[in-house]
């Protein structure tokens, strides 16, 4: 799954972030791009997904694609889904193999 929509400012996404952390492992989710759909933090701030400081700093973040990466770092998610996209391309080698 790519979790780049999530970002969206949309009040249906907020329910949806808990339950894909809580039910999806990391290893299938990956981070694209939706540019130049908007990418965001505003919404997430005002839903209080994520603390009003790291709201700010995320908000100020000129790029948007540096600003989405940032918004799903923010939102709690495994590091992991910012490398996927690098595997299933095939531009990472895949964890554990040689």
């Amino acid at each position: 799954a790519d979790l780049s929509a999530l970002t969206f400012p949309s009040p249906y996404r907020i329910n949806l972030i808990k339950e894909i952390k809580d039910n999806i492992p990391p290893e299938r989710l990956v981070l694209g791009s939706d540019y130049p759909i908007p990418i965001t933090s505003l919404w997430i701030g005002a839903g209080g997904e994520i603390d009003k400081e790291e709201w700010e700093h995320i908000s100020k973040i000129s790029n948007p694609l540096d600003r989405n990466v940032e918004t799903i770092r923010a939102l709690g998610f495994d590091e992991q889904v910012l490398h996927n996209a690098g595997i299933v391309l095939r531009l990472e080698p895949v964890p554990g193999n040689k």
